[in-house]
């Protein structure tokens, strides 16, 4: 969409100034729903950085969680998956949605819903693998508490209304606690 006044800054640099593909390449998006192709768990993963080597694989599958899974299959990384992921737990496709967004190593990198289909060891793995993303901006869409827990800073939209401040002020505010709380502290 082209702005109809203002601008947009990423860094103090008005985005504007660069062709949207550049601007594309910085961002890397990880959907709620994640997309496998028929082929390989390795060939899959190789879709965030095709230039990437085993050790750089294996590095953010370590980080994410998802390397001793890998390695318990009989073919390892070597093993096929079917279509969309086809042979893999939602957990397994969504911590390989996020090693695959770890390799591309985007500057900003949105995560729509990440933890939805993890359990409480694997969410808590995901947000200390964003804490030691040093250097990019994340952008975490969620409705669980636990993520507004993790955010330096939240923007929060309901009934056409937003609220954005600090971790700190939003989730000692009144609006926060009668929402978690209609909503059973999720």
């Amino acid at each position: 969409y082209q702005l109809n006044s203002g601008k947009i800054c990423i860094d103090g640099f008005n985005i504007q100034e660069c062709s949207l593909k550049a601007l594309r390449r910085q961002i890397g998006y990880v959907q709620q729903k994640n997309y496998f192709f028929e082929g390989t768990i390795y060939e899959n993963l190789l879709l965030g950085n095709e230039n990437a080597d085993k050790k750089e694989i294996e590095r953010v599958c370590l980080l994410v969680g998802i390397y001793d899974e890998i390695m318990e299959k009989p073919e390892g990384f070597q093993t096929m998956l079917g279509e969309n992921g086809e042979g893999l737990s939602g957990g397994q496709k969504q911590r390989l949605s996020i090693a695959r967004i770890l390799l591309r190593n985007p500057q900003i990198i949105i995560f729509d819903e990440p933890t939805s289909a993890l359990d409480g060891e694997n969410e808590k793995i995901f947000f200390d693998t964003i804490k030691k993303l040093e250097g990019h901006t994340v952008i975490i869409i969620s409705h669980r508490y636990y993520s507004l827990r993790e955010s330096d800073y939240i923007l929060l939209l309901k009934d056409n209304n937003i609220q954005s401040d600090t971790r700190e002020k939003l989730l000692n505010s009144q609006y926060i606690k009668k929402l978690f709380a209609e909503e059973g502290g999720n």
